[in-house]
C-alpha cells in the first residue's frame, strides 16, 4: 500500500476518534449539564482537521487541490498548531505532567490529531501551492469562532440583566481569560485576541515558507 495512503488511513482513524471524544467529553452538546462542545476552540479544530483528513484520504491520488481544499487544509494546519502549542505549554496540564497523559480524549484531540495534521503538511503532502495571502486566510475560521463565542456570551449577559450567573459561566465562557464577569474586560479580551490572531498569522507564514521550501527541493 502507498505510504501516503497508509498515513491518511492512520490520520483518518485518529481524527474519527478525536471527533467522538470532542462530543462525548462535553455531554452538554446534547443538553446535559456540561459545557457544549461547540464552545471550545479544540472542538472546532478537531472537526476541521477531521474533514481535511477524510478528504485527503479520498483524494490522495490527485495531483492538485482546489482552492476550497487549500483553504480548509491551511486552516486545519493553523488550528492544529495552535491547539497543540496551547494544550502542551499554556494550559494547566502541560505536556511534561503525568496528568496530561491520563486523559485519553485529550491525547487524541490535543496531541495525536494535531501532530498528524501538521506532519502530513510538512512531511507527506506534495500537492500544495500556498501564496502569502493564505497566512491571512488561515485566521478566518478562528475569527468566526471567537466572534461567535463573544456574541453568544454578550447575548446571554443581556438576557440575564447584564451579568451571567456564576453557576452558568461554564456554559458561556470557554476559558478563564474570556470571562468578563470575573474581572476581565471586553476591551482587554479583544486586544488579547488580536495578539492571538497575530500569532496565528505567524504560524501561517511558517507553513507558507515551508511549502515554498518543499517545492524547491522537489
Amino acid at each position: 500500500m502507498n505510504t501516503k495512503r497508509k498515513y491518511c488511513l492512520m490520520w483518518a482513524f485518529v481524527a474519527c476518534a478525536a471527533s467522538i471524544f470532542s462530543i462525548t467529553d462535553h455531554v452538554g452538546y446534547f443538553g446535559g449539564d456540561k459545557a457544549p462542545s461547540t464552545l471550545f476552540f479544540t472542538s472546532w479544530s478537531t472537526w476541521i482537521c477531521t474533514a481535511v483528513a477524510y478528504i485527503s484520504l479520498a483524494t490522495w491520488r490527485k495531483d492538485e487541490y482546489s482552492f476550497g481544499m487549500k483553504f480548509f487544509k491551511f486552516s486545519a494546519d493553523i488550528m492544529a498548531t495552535a491547539t497543540f502549542i496551547v494544550s502542551a505549554f499554556v494550559l494547566p496540564e502541560k505536556i511534561w505532567m503525568y496528568s496530561y497523559w491520563t486523559n485519553i480524549g485529550g491525547i487524541f484531540k490535543h496531541f495525536l490529531l494535531p501532530l498528524l495534521t501538521i506532519g502530513f503538511e510538512l512531511f507527506v503532502d506534495r500537492k500544495k501551492k500556498y501564496k502569502m495571502i493564505f497566512s491571512l486566510y488561515g485566521i478566518i475560521i478562528p475569527v468566526i469562532y471567537w466572534t461567535s463565542v463573544i456574541c453568544r456570551f454578550l447575548s446571554a449577559r443581556k438576557n440575564f440583566g447584564g451579568r451571567i450567573p456564576e453557576s452558568l459561566w461554564f456554559r458561556y465562557y470557554p476559558y478563564g481569560f474570556t470571562n468578563i464577569d470575573s474581572g476581565h474586560s471586553l476591551k482587554g479580551l479583544v486586544i488579547l485576541l488580536c495578539g492571538i490572531g497575530a500569532g496565528l498569522i505567524l504560524f501561517g507564514l511558517f507553513f507558507v515558507f515551508a511549502d515554498k521550501k518543499s517545492k524547491e527541493n522537489r
